[in-house]
């Protein structure tokens, strides 16, 4: 059901269908598009993709890829998406907009 609900375009349900994928293989590509698609609607998943590009999981690493879908996510409120934000910025030096994050 959680594929079918996918396809039907639930957001949600393409999240859990995306973690569920990563769960059986962290290379599969399928779990990258369901999670963005979910991104569109959810900031959760928004935060989810930064992860995967922070991590190089599903998708090539890419930091700067990663920023802009934690920002994607802080934009709509989802609170880990400003400290993950933080964080990537302290560790790519950028000191001050890592200062500002962790203020808010």
């Amino acid at each position: 059901w959680l594929r079918a609900a996918s396809e039907k375009g639930h957001s949600t349900a393409q999240m859990n269908l995306a973690i569920h994928l990563l769960c059986q293989d962290e290379n599969d590509p399928t779990a990258a598009e369901w999670m963005q698609l979910a991104a569109s609607q959810e900031p959760k998943a928004a935060f989810y993709m930064g992860d995967m590009y922070r991590r190089g999981v599903s998708v090539a690493e890419d930091l700067e890829e990663a920023a802009k879908w934690f920002r994607r996510s802080a934009d709509r409120g989802f609170f880990p998406g400003f400290t993950e934000l933080g964080l990537l910025s302290f560790a790519t030096g950028d000191f001050e907009e890592a200062a500002k994050l962790f203020e808010a």
